[in-house]
């Protein structure tokens, strides 16, 4: 009697191990960096008893890996050797970001820290940089890609003197209503 019970129990494993879809153990997502200067990727992880696999994205790729994906929502139909299949839903999400602004810069030509930095500025090629002073007098500007940062110069390049002065940066010159304001210190 004790044969003929695991026997069945044998069967039964068997019949479900056939039976069985494919189980997706993970999906690795890349998004895209800052503003999508580059593109994102996914990858599914598949494991089952029953290869080989066959993937087909919505974008007609058709590898377990997905490369330079927009932020989108794709499906990616995997399909086991026994012609059984599972569809899978994978974001992109969007990568925004901001300008970052430096709190404080030292001019004082050391080396370090001589000017002023704007985190994440090369994304954003149609920017607006203005400093003012206590004053509202304005020290500073700069349109485009910020690839030369402030020096801690006035606009006729003088030293300005150790003090805050206050910022409006705008991410696109033509889209006003995108502005980043604050104070940014200059120390010696």
């Amino acid at each position: 009697m004790k044969q003929i019970y695991t026997y069945c129990f044998f069967i039964f494993l068997l019949l479900c191990k056939i039976a069985s879809a494919q189980i997706v153990n993970a999906i690795i997502i890349t998004a895209p960096a800052c503003n999508n200067a580059t593109l994102g990727s996914a990858k599914v992880k598949v494991t089952n008893t029953n290869p080989p696999y066959t993937y087909l994205w919505s974008d007609g790729q058709i590898t377990a890996t997905a490369n330079d994906l927009v932020p989108n929502i794709y499906t990616i139909k995997v399909t086991d050797g026994l012609s059984k299949d599972t569809t899978i839903t994978v974001i992109i999400p969007e990568m925004t970001c901001e300008m970052v602004p430096e709190l404080f810069f030292t001019p004082n030509a050391d080396g370090y820290n001589d000017t002023w930095s704007i985190g994440n500025s090369q994304y954003f090629s149609n920017a607006l940089v203005l400093v003012y002073n206590r004053w509202g007098q304005k020290v500073y500007e700069h349109y485009g890609l910020y690839h030369l940062p402030w020096d801690g110069k006035d606009l006729l390049g003088v030293n300005v003197p150790d003090a805050s002065y206050f910022y409006i940066v705008f991410k696109d010159r033509d889209k006003k209503s995108e502005l980043i304001k604050g104070s940014v210190s200059i120390i010696r």
